[in-house]
């Protein structure tokens, strides 16, 4: 499922460069987990990618969820609260049932049960962007950004921390969000 909800992104060049493999996809960033891991976003993405649409959608496609959920702490299987894949997983199996407010909860923001939008937003851009000296400045500069309260993937042009998460999680698979990103974001910022 493709959607064209973010339209273009910040011209320039803001100095960022990602982990990327310098044709604007990101490396494998599962890279360096292990099997479980893989096998939880696996299970994460085709529940949420299943149950959480229209207004609710988490992410712009699967490429861009599986290389997402990677970057997520792991957690503990079954965890029903804080910033982790395994709570992630389990508010995806409930987003089945009852997909308001469970989509949320599951998606990258973390909905403030899966943790909060700054610690998915420092989770998403200091995996893959070049815009933070470390966790500390990053968590610092989210905490000024406006919010929302309600992530979905049509949070992508307003000035809020949602908006910059939708686009560090189009970053994981194109590093040319990264300026999008970030907290001089223009396309943020209307």
């Amino acid at each position: 499922m493709m959607f064209a909800a973010c339209g273009g992104d910040d011209d320039g060049d803001d100095g960022s460069s990602g982990g990327t493999d310098g044709g604007g996809s990101v490396i494998d960033a599962a890279a360096g987990f292990d099997g479980a891991v893989a096998a939880g976003c696996d299970e994460y993405c085709a529940s949420i990618m299943t149950s959480c649409t229209g207004a609710l959608t988490q992410y712009y496609d699967l490429e861009e969820c599986l290389a997402s959920c990677a970057l997520f702490p792991p957690g503990e299987p079954g965890t029903e609260s804080g910033d982790s894949l395994a709570c992630r997983v389990t508010h995806a199996a409930l987003a089945v049932d009852e997909p308001d407010p469970h989509c949320r909860h599951a998606g990258p923001s973390g909905g403030d049960v899966c943790g909060v939008p700054c610690d998915a937003y420092c989770d998403l851009v200091m995996a893959v962007c070049d815009l933070y000296p470390d966790d500390g400045a990053c968590m610092e500069t989210c905490a000024g950004f406006p919010e929302s309260g309600m992530y979905s993937i049509r949070e992508s042009r307003n000035d809020n921390v949602e908006c910059r998460i939708f686009h560090a999680t189009r970053a994981t698979v194109d590093d040319g969000h990264c300026g999008t990103a970030s907290a001089g974001s223009t396309t943020c910022s209307q």
